[in-house]
């Protein structure tokens, strides 16, 4: 509402005795709004002085109460909304720890994974398609935490194995090592979730995921000899026989890994997808070959209860000559991995 003082130019014209009609010559700023008009210097038949008449004063006054009405009601808003706290980013961390308003039952999650997997330690070729490649197949429970955090249980079986032969490295092939382990595992994990768990659009249903596990896992490596297969760990073939201070290692390892999946959700309820892992163990002897110098053949043959030719055999079963504390994990380091990778199916089991 803007308020103005202009005078207008008008004409009178007289009608009768008692009344006259007033012409306003000059053009007023309709589009302004201006108010209403203020007539002035009025006089009477008698020559006495008029009130001032105002021209729609009374609408004036309504029009310019409902105008302060709301632009305090725009100033009061404008105001609350500045008080407000603004709203997380999609991607900020907070956000990735976001409850979940959904029964306990129906976070849970139920797959089977199948694929491959290969060994990476110290019996390995570089070139990671030349190493032998073994079935793997496990049962995946995962349960949904938060937002974007989930938490899996995986329980899995596969074989790992390996041969020098296969290798380009001459000292590799000169020592010519060959084993097979089974392997049963359970592996405990973290998943963050690129796309929140909470929603379920057909325009998100590709959804990748990367975590990181602890393994715990059970092994028995194992070795041919003349058409029998000998369990190795027993035979000492590293020495841990005729060493009083060593002893068998353990059959038992721990190890952690990280992993990366890309899940593709087919409905609400079913996916599929892929998944590739890369795991490091804390035992050197998956293979049976870990920082161990040769023993003696000697040595092995008289202090090897079960069967001292198959631990003289697979300590070094090229009789390769050795220096006095070579290792027989040399030229390769001691240190044991694998990778596992292949396709899954899973499962929301509850609404």
């Amino acid at each position: 509402m803007k308020k103005t003082d202009t005078t207008l130019t008008y004409s009178l014209q007289a009608i009768n005795d008692l009344s006259n009609k007033v012409t306003i010559t000059k053009q007023a700023n309709t589009a302004k709004k201006i108010g209403y008009y203020n007539l002035s210097g009025i006089l009477d038949g008698n020559g006495n002085n008029v009130p001032e008449v105002r021209v729609g004063y009374s609408n004036y006054l309504k029009d310019l109460r409902r105008r302060k009405i709301l632009a305090e009601f725009l100033k009061d808003k404008k105001l609350a909304d500045s008080l407000k706290t603004p709203p997380r980013p999609i991607d900020s961390i907070k956000n990735t720890f976001q409850k979940i308003e959904a029964p306990q039952k129906s976070r849970f999650e139920v797959g089977i994974q199948t694929g491959g997997a290969i060994f990476t330690g110290t019996i390995s070729n570089d070139n990671l398609l030349k190493n032998e490649m073994n079935l793997y197949n496990a049962l995946h429970i995962n349960y949904t935490v938060f937002s974007n955090i989930s938490a899996g249980l995986t329980i899995a079986s596969y074989k790992l194995s390996n041969s020098d032969y296969a290798s380009v490295n001459n000292e590799e092939i000169a020592r010519g090592m060959r084993f097979s382990t089974s392997m049963l595992s359970i592996s405990p994990s973290i998943q963050y979730d690129y796309v929140d768990n909470r929603l379920y659009s057909k325009a998100r249903k590709i959804r990748p995921s990367i975590g990181v596990g602890l393994d715990i896992s059970t092994f028995n490596p194992t070795g041919l000899y003349k058409g029998k297969v000998y369990n190795l760990q027993p035979l000492g073939t590293g020495g841990q026989l005729t060493d009083s201070a060593k002893a068998p290692y353990s059959l038992m390892a721990l190890g952690y890994f990280v992993n990366f999946k890309i899940k593709y959700q087919l409905n609400r309820f079913n996916s599929v997808g892929i998944h590739f892992s890369f795991h490091k163990s804390m035992s050197d002897y998956l293979d049976d070959v870990g920082p161990d110098p040769y023993p003696s053949a000697k040595s092995l043959l008289s202090n090897t209860k079960i069967d001292g030719i198959a631990a003289a055999y697979f300590s070094n079963p090229t009789s390769r000559y050795t220096t006095i504390g070579q290792l027989r994990s040399s030229p390769s380091k001691p240190t044991d991995s694998f990778i596992q990778f292949g396709v899954f199916y899973s499962r929301r089991l509850f609404k």
